[in-house]
């Protein structure tokens, strides 16, 4: 049995190693730099946007990774995507852990075809993106980065075009009801704003069952004074809000991404702030990352914009390596594999 652990500028071989632990059960654990998504943050923050945009074939392997894992049982990756290619140039592999979220960095379709079933972190990065959302709408409601900006500046500026809001006295929207979404909500519970919740795939009666308030699509999007959204992107949520959405939203409302920039659509988001159609957007997802400095929402005011961090922090990565260490450990006691 043979697993290839392949390494990246966010997960090195310090945290990768916990996977040598499988070695009790008659494994060789071999651990690897990926020769380009090593180098640098940007690289692989590069492979993440395209995978999650395009799927796991629109980045080609990498010969150096063809080569090491082409007698792997197992493969385990982060950043690197797992390409028809690779899988097909590992006749023996079994299985594939993947330490993301998501599965957009894996050609499902070929390891479905070849019944290898994949292990990942569903709930790497829920409380990493959790604080950090609360965080965004705090800042945006309370000027707290553009008054940065100033004082950085010299000036004691203390107008910004609003008055800075209670998030007691405010209705919070959260579009998606999963794992993050349901985080968003009990940090929300202690601040004492009414919130509501819609998701396009779970039952109202469900979302109450947990305490919150349900409502419908239209509801959500007029109603709230900040709403936030939460839902996986794919072609079915792609610019799942729209320029009617933004049309119908109050013009004091505060919109959050901290999820993926595809499931907004990005032109009518930046009309709709130019225009002052809604008060405001905090934002760390982008269609074009890095965000250019000539990009026209580095020119706007009414926005908070960080540079697609919100899932990053050491928790994240470590509980990423155990989640998935843990779960390979369950298939090869038993010797499943």
């Amino acid at each position: 049995m043979k697993i290839v652990c392949i390494c990246d500028y966010f997960i090195q071989s310090d945290l990768m190693s916990q996977f040598k632990k499988l070695e009790k059960y008659g494994a060789e654990v071999v651990i690897a730099d990926h020769p380009e998504l090593i180098k640098n943050k940007d690289a692989g923050m590069k492979v993440m946007l395209q995978t999650d945009t395009n799927g796991a074939n629109s980045v080609k392997c990498h010969p150096f990774i063809l080569d090491i894992c082409k007698d792997a049982d197992i493969i385990v990756v982060h950043t690197a995507p797992v390409t028809k290619e690779l899988i097909e140039a590992c006749p023996k592999l079994k299985a594939v852990g993947a330490m993301r979220g998501g599965l957009n960095s894996l050609d499902m379709e070929t390891l479905k075809e070849r019944g290898i079933p994949v292990i990942n972190s569903p709930t790497r990065s829920v409380h990493a993106v959790a604080d950090f959302t609360i965080g965004m709408m705090i800042s945006e409601l309370k000027h707290i980065s553009r008054a940065h900006a100033q004082m950085m500046l010299g000036n004691w500026q203390k107008d910004y075009g609003r008055e800075a809001r209670d998030l007691r006295e405010l209705t919070v929207g959260v579009i998606g009801f999963g794992n993050i979404g349901k985080e968003v909500i009990k940090r929300l519970i202690p601040f004492g704003c009414d919130i509501l919740c819609f998701d396009p795939f779970i039952p109202a009666d469900k979302i109450s069952l947990e305490g919150v308030t349900p409502v419908s699509r239209d509801e959500i999007i007029r109603r709230s004074d900040i709403l936030t959204i939460h839902l996986r992107y794919a072609k079915a949520t792609e610019n799942y809000i729209s320029k009617e959405d933004f049309e119908h939203m109050k013009d004091t409302c505060i919109f959050i991404n901290t999820a993926r920039a595809g499931l907004v659509d990005q032109d009518a988001l930046i009309h709709a702030l130019q225009d002052n159609k809604i008060g405001g957007a905090a934002l760390d997802v982008y269609l074009e990352e890095p965000l250019g400095k000539d990009h026209p929402l580095c020119h706007l005011q009414n926005v908070t914009l960080t540079p697609h961090i919100a899932g990053t922090s050491t928790g994240t990565f470590s509980f990423a390596v155990e989640e998935v260490c843990r779960g390979l450990e369950c298939q090869l006691g038993p010797g499943d594999f």
